[in-house]
């Protein structure tokens, strides 16, 4: 296969960045998004670049995957179902606080999970079950400025 000199833009692009999305390797090649597709699946098929994942440590800062953290959980509830929802989130012993609020949720629970193991036991098995409730999102919370209730 003869590599041209667009080929070979491409693949200093990917040295310099491995993770390269088409569109950034289009910009800096000065291509089409859809002629960096074509020219990455010829690439790929006649074995003139790979592709390879490999395990690397995780930051000695890193949190462990065991450690625990809060999270939020934002919850959509059914029509003419929060006031439910609200009151079975609100019992469950693994929520510290359960609020209503407007927007693109009706409720927001505050829980502290003990892994990312027991978050996700607890999504599935205490709160999706709930009668109601529509579509839940997590949020991870990396951090806490302020907490009024603890000082």
């Amino acid at each position: 296969m003869m590599i041209d000199e667009r080929d070979a833009a491409i693949i200093e692009a990917l040295r310099r960045d491995a993770r390269a999305s088409n569109a950034e390797i289009s910009r800096s090649v000065g291509v089409s998004e859809g002629t960096i597709r074509r020219r990455l699946n010829r690439l790929l098929d006649e074995r003139v670049i790979q592709i390879r994942a490999t395990f690397a440590e995780p930051p000695s800062d890193a949190p462990s995957p065991d450690a625990a953290f809060g999270a939020l959980i934002e919850i959509t509830v059914q029509p003419g179902s929060l006031d439910a929802v609200l009151e079975r989130v609100s019992a469950l012993e693994e929520t510290g606080f359960v609020i209503c609020v407007s927007g693109d949720c009706d409720i927001i629970a505050r829980i502290e999970a003990q892994n990312y193991d027991a978050l996700r036991r607890f999504l599935a098995e205490r709160i999706r079950p709930i009668p109601g409730i529509e579509r839940t999102e997590t949020k991870i919370i990396l951090n806490e400025a302020k907490d009024e209730a603890r000082n």
